[in-house]
């Protein structure tokens, strides 16, 4: 559904953020 993919972009996107953030 749209909601799921919503949720699942969300969780991707902020795990993407942190492990950026941890690179750094």
């Amino acid at each position: 559904t749209t909601t799921q993919t919503t949720t699942t972009t969300t969780i991707t996107t902020t795990a993407a953020a942190a492990a950026a953030t941890r690179h750094k």
